[in-house]
């Protein structure tokens, strides 16, 4: 278990999380103004921060990996799988924030990086003993999944983002959530609601094709993978729900144009339904029962 390694990682997201909300502070509108239509200021960041941001995620990466694989054997549990969940959405973030205006987004995924890299300290995750032998078609599924996990991740932060600027917008402008010390100054600086939907719907269509990927594989190469027939369980059950969800939701949003609150709500139900699948159940088997 590399302790001290996770360690420094988990102070470094704070430390990444605290330089990005000084540029957020600066980049304020004069005098704190209330949200408007207009388009906002981006947050710009310098090329150090950038930097710095990638490295952290490698080595979060890095670490996340040795202890994964320490002794050349596979340890995971749910604290496992939400930091690489959250690896995966951080990775996701930088590569977005290449192209398009969404720096301030990683002020609500660093410190999930803080979170889940706390959790592997806390948790540890113990040696699996594994179903089946390790085959690349196993890594390939298991891999699949956890980045499908990952980019959903993101789809929901930027849902949320979505959420409480569309409620936002139509409050009043003494709202309280306007004056609120860190939702108010991370609202006001908010990419429009159009650029951010068309980055929500492109982020959930690539973790669509990554969870269908996951669950074609898992039924299609279930006997080769475990040696022995496919059957129904909780996780495949929870997983096929929330495909039928972000389904129905990307068939609307082509077909019929859907966005705003409605559409941010399937999300949220799409995602938790996929979270509740594994890591969800693996919480209570895990902690809660102690049958880890």
């Amino acid at each position: 278990m590399l302790t001290a390694e996770t360690s420094v990682i988990a102070l470094l997201y704070l430390l990444l999380t605290w330089l990005l909300w000084r540029f957020v502070e600066r980049a304020q509108p004069p005098g704190g103004a209330a949200m408007t239509l207009a388009p906002p200021p981006e947050v710009a960041v310098g090329p150090g921060l950038r930097l710095a941001e990638i490295a952290v995620v490698i080595g979060h990466c890095y670490v996340l990996f040795g202890v994964m694989l320490a002794d050349h054997q596979l340890a995971f549990n749910f604290a496992a799988a939400i930091s690489f969940m959250v690896l995966v959405g951080c990775a996701a973030q930088l590569v977005n924030q290449l192209f398009l205006p969404v720096n301030l987004f990683g002020v609500v995924l660093f410190p999930l990086g803080f979170v889940a890299s706390a959790l592997v300290l806390l948790f540890p995750p113990p040696v699996l003993k594994l179903e089946a032998t390790y085959t690349p078609l196993l890594g390939t599924h298991f891999l699949l999944a956890m980045l499908a996990y990952g980019v959903l991740c993101v789809s929901a932060i930027y849902a949320c983002g979505i959420f409480a600027l569309d409620r936002l917008l139509h409050a009043r402008p003494a709202s309280p959530w306007q004056r609120h010390p860190v939702i108010g100054p991370l609202l006001r600086l908010a990419p429009p609601l159009l650029l951010l939907e068309r980055v929500l719907f492109g982020t959930i269509l690539v973790g669509f094709g990554l969870l269908t990927a996951s669950i074609a594989t898992g039924v299609g190469f279930h006997e080769q993978m475990f040696g022995r027939p496919f059957r129904l369980d909780h996780k495949f059950v929870f997983s096929v729900l929330s495909w039928l969800v972000f389904a129905v939701l990307l068939l609307g949003r082509w077909r019929f144009g859907w966005r705003g609150r409605v559409a941010m709500r399937q999300v949220f139900v799409g995602f938790g339904l996929l979270f509740l699948g594994y890591i969800g159940s693996n919480f209570v088997v895990e902690v809660l029962l102690h049958r880890g």
